[in-house]
């Protein structure tokens, strides 16, 4: 099997390597480092006619088409344009400029980042990341510490739970009827989002909050409750789920933290997603 590698993270090394194993021919774009039995080629370089598989980084393809490596480097609209008829495609997500590229060869995408086994164990890692972040980041034990969560979707859910048995005093908002019944039941306290009271009332007592939900959620008027001492994580994609610039105007401790899997455990990360790829190869 002749496969692309058309830039990525470290998760990718691990993938390269899985594709070595299986003795594919592996072309790679976008990268410094050279793996045993690879080719890292130029993008001018690329016969797309050749290849059987290719892969785009997790985060897709950018604005411009700007693909993200170790190297940056802009690809044409057209690149897709003659691919092989039974190509497998692979991405993270879709973007705007992905879905541009997609017109031309018309084909289906994998994207790898929509699988719930995928998402399942990615959450695994991120929430290992965030407790090292906040041991890293804050002067006080988890332990009985209070902390507000900003979303209970498959990662603010985890976690959830892995501060509660951590034993600390959890508060979570939502959004959902469904999710505040969970929560009650584990007798863990819950509060509208829309509940600006309540809101207000948490933040105030909060000595860490993580926020989960990629929309402003933490604008000014609720950073004005927050304790001078609070710390303020936020993990949710563009465009984010905090007002940055009005906590720092407050020196409050704060920080935007992304890709958590490829910074704390990207051999774990990678096997994840090679997985992923070969049960889809493996299934034609």
């Amino acid at each position: 099997m002749n496969c692309l590698i058309l830039g990525g993270d470290k998760r990718y090394y691990e993938i390269i390597r899985d594709f070595k194993n299986k003795n594919y021919n592996v072309d790679m774009v976008g990268y410094i480092n050279e793996f045993a039995g690879t080719s890292s080629i130029n993008y001018e370089d690329i016969n797309i006619k050749k290849y059987d598989l290719i892969l785009f980084p997790i985060s897709g393809v950018g604005n411009d088409f700007i693909i993200k490596g170790e190297k940056n480097f802009k690809a044409e609209a057209d690149l897709l344009k003659d691919v092989k008829e039974n190509c497998l495609i692979f991405s993270g997500i879709k973007t705007n400029c992905l879905e541009e590229m997609m017109k031309y060869c018309k084909k289906n995408i994998n994207f790898l980042m929509n699988d719930e086994s995928v998402i399942k164990e990615n959450s695994i890692i991120t929430v290992e990341g965030i407790i090292s972040d906040i041991i890293t980041n804050t002067d006080i034990t988890i332990n009985k510490s209070k902390v507000l969560v900003i979303g209970y979707g498959n990662i603010g859910s985890y976690l959830t739970k892995v501060l509660n048995d951590l034993k600390a005093l959890v508060s979570v908002s939502v959004i959902l009827d469904k999710d505040k019944n969970s929560l009650d039941k584990l007798k863990i306290n819950s509060v509208y989002s829309n509940d600006i009271n309540s809101m207000c009332k948490v933040i105030s007592e909060s000595d860490i909050i993580i926020n989960t939900v990629p929309s402003l959620v933490l604008n000014e008027y609720y950073i004005n409750y927050m304790k001078s001492n609070c710390y303020v994580l936020d993990i949710a994609s563009y465009p984010h789920g905090i007002d940055q610039e009005a906590l720092n105007n407050k020196n409050i401790k704060n920080k935007i933290y992304l890709g958590i899997p490829s910074i704390v455990a990207p051999k774990t990360a990678g096997k994840i997603l090679s997985k992923k790829i070969d049960s889809v190869v493996g299934g034609i």
